[in-house]
C-alpha cells in the first residue's frame, strides 16, 4: 500500500500528488479515499478521474461513501446513479494487487 497525500486543497488546479498517484497506478490497484471531495473538486473532475482509473484498470473506493466501489459491477452502477453531485482535506491510498 502506498499513501498519497495532497498538501494543497482539492480545489487547486495544480495537484502534484494526484498526478503521481495516477502515474503509479497499475491494473488491479484500488484507490481508497476518505471522502470523494478529497479526490475531486467537482462532479465533472470526479468523473474524469474515475474515467482515468477505469482506463488504467484501477478501482475506486470511498470510506465515507460506502456505495462508492467501482471494483464491482453494482458499485460502478451506484457510483453513476447515486448522484455524485453531492461532493461536500484528505488522504488517498493505493492498494496494489
Amino acid at each position: 500500500m502506498r499513501l498519497f497525500e495532497e498538501k494543497a486543497s482539492g480545489a487547486q488546479r495544480d495537484r502534484p500528488e494526484l498526478g503521481r498517484m495516477l502515474d503509479h497506478l497499475r491494473a488491479g490497484d484500488v484507490v481508497k479515499v476518505t471522502r470523494l471531495d478529497c479526490l475531486a473538486r467537482s462532479t465533472r473532475d470526479l468523473l474524469e478521474i474515475a474515467d482515468k482509473l477505469r482506463t488504467i484498470g484501477a478501482g475506486l473506493r470511498s470510506l465515507a461513501e460506502p456505495w462508492v466501489d467501482t471494483t464491482t459491477p453494482a458499485g460502478r452502477s451506484l457510483f453513476v446513479l447515486r448522484g455524485i453531485n453531492h461532493l461536500p482535506s484528505c488522504s488517498s491510498t493505493v492498494s496494489t494487487a
